[in-house]
């Protein structure tokens, strides 16, 4: 309430009950704040709650059919024939690729490091602490093939 005595209000969107609406958290009044809804191709999610807990969208990941590189807090970044990978703490990565079978290697041209991809698509990297990597979808003679190295003047 402001302090002249006048009312203000914010819109609050909330879901109502409806049919085939799941409603899975609800503000202090009743309405709806968290909401799933089934359609023949798609899935609709509403949220009113601005953070989510992680845990919660890879349920929704999950539940999509959507791929994951990792099963880990990382920051992950994709094109056909690219993945970046920023981690916040050190330690082994396992990377899956999403059509992994049609790849044997990988190779990271920062660190000039080849990773053997296995029969499921994937490969294992080390990360240093707050580190960056990116890895293409060719094999260093491949990747060096059609990347030519800047000349380095003296």
């Amino acid at each position: 309430m402001a302090t002249d005595g006048s009312r203000r209000y914010t819109p609050c969107p909330y879901v109502r009950e409806m049919p085939d609406t799941t409603i899975l958290g609800h503000y202090p009044d009743g309405g709806g704040a968290l909401a799933v809804r089934e359609y023949d191709q798609w899935t609709s999610v509403y949220a009113a709650v601005p953070a989510l807990p992680r845990e919660f969208l890879e349920a929704l990941v999950e539940h999509a059919g959507i791929h994951r590189y990792l099963t880990t807090p990382d920051q992950v970044w994709a094109t056909e024939d690219m993945i970046g990978v920023s981690v916040d703490k050190a330690g082994p990565r396992t990377i899956s690729l999403e059509n992994g079978k049609w790849f044997h290697e990988v190779y990271d041209p920062l660190a000039d490091e080849e990773f053997a991809v296995d029969d499921q698509g994937r490969f294992t990297a080390d990360f240093a602490e707050g580190a960056t990597r990116i890895f293409v979808m060719r094999s260093r003679e491949e990747y060096r093939s059609i990347v030519k190295p800047p000349a380095v003047k003296e």
